[in-house]
């Protein structure tokens, strides 16, 4: 079985979440990416990103590789932005039909709560058996994390 974590990151906390797991269940890396830059400096980021994610947008992306619908079953990393996944995604949902591949789901927020996120992205992912909703490193409670990202990736490995 063909596995990958594909995931998005504006400052690093989902890139380094990525990685771990997909070094710990043998799963290809994937990063996708917006082709315009977020603005510089958080405020103007957390604005632009919130609009974004707020009305739907699909900005341009890159990073899909050409292979993507050859894996059988993904695993996917997200910021939770305005109460939703980070609005690239939604770009490569669009693009890719991959939605019922994805099986497991991790996020990362300010608040640690991801109820109304993995809502929205179930309407994408029908198929998603395993979340886990984690702090984002600078606010909420970061150090619940390790053991939250442990029990999630128990569950997800074979």
């Amino acid at each position: 079985m063909k596995r990958a974590v594909i995931y998005y990151s504006l400052t690093g906390n989902t890139m380094k979440t990525a990685e771990l797991v997909a070094e710990r269940c043998g799963a290809d890396l994937i990063r996708i990416d917006m082709v315009k830059p977020m603005p510089e400096g958080f405020k103007k980021q957390i604005m632009y990103g919130g609009m974004l994610a707020t009305f739907g947008k699909k900005p341009e992306i890159t990073g899909i590789p050409d292979n993507i619908t050859a894996y059988d079953d993904i695993i996917l990393g997200t910021p939770v932005w305005a109460s939703t996944f980070a609005p690239a995604l939604r770009t490569l949902f669009t693009k890719k039909d991959i939605g019922d591949k994805v099986s497991a789901v991790f996020t990362l927020s300010g608040s640690g709560d991801n109820t109304k996120c993995l809502k929205k992205l179930s309407k994408f992912c029908p198929n998603i058996k395993n979340s886990v909703s984690l702090s984002d490193e600078n606010n909420g409670k970061p150090q619940d994390n390790k053991g939250l990202l442990e029990d999630f990736i128990k569950k997800i490995s074979y």
